[in-house]
Formats: structure tokens, C-alpha cells, sequence
């Protein structure tokens, strides 16, 4: 079976998804002994956003917190 650059992308994904060792947060690599990896690939990842204008900050209209509940 051949598989393609999209094909292989989404199989790590999914390898990588299924890890019970992976930091679900930004808080969860400070008790890591690899922290300092793990926040050299947090960094990388959002430069990476940044740099292909995956997002943008936008005020909200509202204040609501993460969950969408009204502050």
C-alpha cells in the first residue's frame, strides 16, 4: 500500500493522539523531566501558527470566559 505526505501526516497524528504520556496543557510539562523539550515544541508549534496566520486576537464583544459562561 502507498501512502502519500497527507496520508502519512494524519497516521502520526493519530499515533501520536493515542500517547497516554503527552501534556494535555501548558501546566502539565512542568512536572515533566523532558519539560524543557516539550516547551521548545510548544514554542516551535506557535511560531509555526503565528508565522501562517492560523489565528488572530480579537477582542471579545462580551466578557465571557473559556467555557462561554458570562463573567
Amino acid at each position: 500500500m502507498d501512502f502519500n505526505q497527507e496520508d502519512s501526516e494524519v497516521l502520526f497524528a493519530l499515533q501520536v493522539s493515542q500517547l497516554d504520556d503527552v501534556p494535555l496543557n501548558y501546566e502539565g510539562i512542568e512536572s515533566r523531566k523532558d519539560k524543557q523539550l516539550w516547551r521548545k515544541a510548544v514554542e516551535e508549534e506557535m511560531k509555526v501558527l503565528k508565522e501562517s496566520d492560523t489565528w488572530e486576537i480579537a477582542l471579545s464583544q462580551e466578557r465571557i470566559n473559556s467555557y462561554g459562561e458570562r463573567l
